[in-house]
C-alpha cells in the first residue's frame, strides 16, 4: 500500500516545496530590494539600519496576514 501513494506523496511534496521556495525567494528579494532603496535615497547610511527595517516591515505584514486569515477562522469555529 506504502508503494502506491509513494509517487502521490512524492508529487505533492515537490508542489509544497516550490511554493516554500517561491514565498521564501520574495520575501528575500523585497528585503533586499528595500535595503539598497534605503541606501541609494540616502534615508539611512548603516547597511545593517537598512536591512533591519525591510526585515521589520515584512515580518509586520505576515503577522497581519496571519491574523487577516486567523480572526474569522477563531470566530467561526470558537477558541477558548
Amino acid at each position: 500500500m506504502a508503494n502506491f501513494f509513494a509517487p502521490i506523496i512524492d508529487f505533492l511534496e515537490g508542489i509544497v516545496e516550490l511554493i516554500y521556495r517561491f514565498i521564501i525567494g520574495s520575501a528575500i528579494w523585497v528585503i533586499i530590494f528595500f535595503r539598497d532603496l534605503l541606501l541609494k535615497t540616502g534615508i539611512v547610511d548603516s547597511v545593517t539600519t537598512a536591512t533591519v527595517i525591510p526585515i521589520l516591515v515584512v515580518l509586520g505584514i505576515f503577522l497581519i496576514l496571519i491574523g487577516w486569515i486567523w480572526g474569522p477562522i477563531r470566530r467561526t469555529y470558537g477558541s477558548n
